[in-house]
């Protein structure tokens, strides 16, 4: 089964968890981003260590889940990836519901959006693209649950249009890299619950 199954969605909205449910389910091998308690200090003091700093601590953090994930696909395993910001960012960066990332006026916002735009065209790409859609209440729910310092400081429950981005960056993807675009509306269930739904929906391109 040489696939490569990708999570994407808002922050708080499911994605590792969902995705290590799934590799369970389906016998894959999951790669995930670090949890807050790995991050280094300057992703909590990004006012001193500056945004840009962030985005390619993050960056290099995940860039090696792709090489990865395309690594097992080439072997005919199937392999799940929890976040596929690096190549949707060119699709979102610059815009206003983004500007907890880094704003279009960071000196350093041309060189991350030039290299956003070079992972679009160069990382490798997931045959299938799963869209964790939320409502605003459960999304709520599910950040209140997280709990991570960093969500509070950047005050991700106040901004608007964020996931209408996504969405659209998905779609992008869906037409652009010939990815399976695979829409999830998790409710108030455990990621378990919905990673069982998810083995449904995805049996027609397994």
């Amino acid at each position: 089964m040489s696939k490569v199954i990708a999570f994407a969605g808002v922050p708080g909205c499911g994605k590792t968890t969902t995705a290590l449910e799934l590799a369970k389910l389906l016998d894959a091998k999951v790669m995930v981003e670090p949890e807050e308690d790995q991050w280094p200090k300057l992703i909590q003091h990004r006012e001193i260590s500056g945004y840009f700093s962030a985005l390619t601590w993050f960056r290099s953090a995940r860039i090696s889940n792709y090489f990865d994930a395309d690594q097992l696909r080439r072997k005919d395993k199937l392999a799940i990836i929890d976040s596929y910001y690096d190549v949707l960012a060119s699709c979102y960066l610059g815009k206003k519901p983004f500007d907890w990332l880094i704003n279009k006026d960071d000196p350093y916002f041309n060189i991350a959006l030039d290299m956003a735009k070079l992972d679009w065209s160069l990382l490798p790409k997931a045959d299938i693209l799963i869209f964790l859609h939320l409502d605003q209440n459960i999304w709520e729910l599910f950040m209140k649950k997280r709990n991570r310092k960093f969500d509070a400081s950047a005050n991700l429950l106040e901004i608007v249009g964020m996931q209408e981005e996504i969405e659209m960056a998905c779609k992008y993807a869906e037409m652009e890299h010939n990815s399976k675009l695979v829409y999830c509306r998790p409710e108030n269930d455990s990621p378990a619950e919905t990673a069982i739904r998810l083995v449904e929906s995805l049996k027609q391109y397994l």
